[in-house]
């Protein structure tokens, strides 16, 4: 059973721990009393430990949970200015407040901007 278990824990850390690639999109998640969603497309590596980010758009997914919430998905199509980050295994820290990690591709929730935005 221990060896199940840590074969488990393996994969979910290789999960995890995927190296970023050019052209992944990474999203951060922030907010006080409302959360607000960015996303952002890596755009080159400068050595081994900086990253070239832009941010990119989000759009709305069709499916809606609640009326309290959106659910976004990234939108690649139009691009901000490009900037450089230290990357941190898969992690990048973009200022006090926020940090990006890898997106599984699925949307996620942001609140509706009716309750905050």
């Amino acid at each position: 059973m221990k060896i199940k278990l840590h074969i488990i824990e393996l994969i979910y850390k290789m999960k995890i721990n995927k190296q970023l690639e050019i052209g992944d999109i990474l999203y951060s998640s922030w907010g006080y009393d409302q959360i607000n969603i960015d996303f952002y497309k890596v755009k080159r590596f400068a050595g081994k430990t900086m990253i070239e980010l832009v941010p990119i758009e989000s759009q709305l997914t069709d499916k809606q949970d609640s009326s309290y919430q959106d659910m976004v998905v990234p939108y690649p199509a139009k691009e901000g200015k490009p900037f450089r980050r230290k990357l941190q295994g898969d992690y990048v820290n973009l200022n006090s407040y926020s940090g990006a990690r890898f997106w599984d591709g699925k949307p996620l929730a942001q609140t509706n901007s009716y309750y905050g935005h």
